[in-house]
């Protein structure tokens, strides 16, 4: 006999104190990896067919509505959601074939990123529609940057190293890990290498790059 545990996503208000059952699983449904952003929307990931595949959901903290949405290939995985604080969404989802990463504006077009016969996985998503992902290239895994204003893709890595902890922050500047810690700056259009240790990021990087770019991480010592 299968069992699932019932998993559900709540919201709570802190101006009113008030909690919200925002989802409503059925058992074999669960509701998993909930975000926030400032707007109060929230995206999640929900498991459909008896956890066989996943289709995204999302509520607007603004009007209530709740709906969820998958990428073009019917029946498939769509995981690891990341929604900014205008409330567009990027995903991971397979195709099929291979992962791919998509995008969905707040009013509901999703748009391909990727389209190729390799891997890419872990998207991460800026205020002002930029996404950062880590895309197979030969052997080895590269960030990438994809700019949705003009559809636009550059390649912010070359090297052979393990790449992780993988961030964007709202204007669309990049940070990541591979022995070391790289910054790729918006402005500049430039990579630059902070530390040559095998260090890795502290929490987001909105909170580890301030107003002034000064940045935060850790190391082992």
């Amino acid at each position: 006999m299968q069992v699932y545990v019932l998993r559900n996503v709540y919201y709570y208000n802190p101006g009113n104190g008030t909690s919200t059952e925002v989802t409503t699983s059925i058992p074999a449904n669960p509701d998993v990896t909930p975000l926030l952003n400032d707007r109060g929307d929230i995206v999640w990931d929900v498991y459909l067919g008896n956890m066989v595949f996943n289709d995204i959901c999302f509520y607007n903290g603004i009007n209530s509505a709740r709906n969820c949405f998958a990428n073009p290939y019917p029946g498939n995985q769509d995981i690891a959601p990341q929604i900014n604080n205008n409330g567009d969404i990027a995903w991971q989802g397979n195709d099929g074939f291979d992962n791919e990463i998509f995008y969905r504006e707040l009013s509901g077009t999703v748009s391909q990123v990727s389209d190729n016969s390799v891997d890419d996985k872990a998207p991460q998503i800026s205020d002002n529609g930029y996404v950062a992902w880590l895309g197979q290239v030969g052997s080895y895994y590269q960030v990438h940057l994809y700019n949705y204003a003009d559809s636009s893709t550059i390649l912010l890595s070359d090297t052979t190293g393990s790449k992780s902890y993988l961030n964007i922050s709202g204007g669309g500047d990049v940070v990541w890990v591979d022995n070391g810690v790289h910054f790729y700056r918006q402005s500049s259009g430039l990579v630059s290498k902070l530390s040559n240790s095998g260090s890795y990021l502290h929490a987001h990087l909105d909170r580890c790059i301030s107003s002034s770019k000064e940045k935060l991480w850790q190391e082992w010592t």
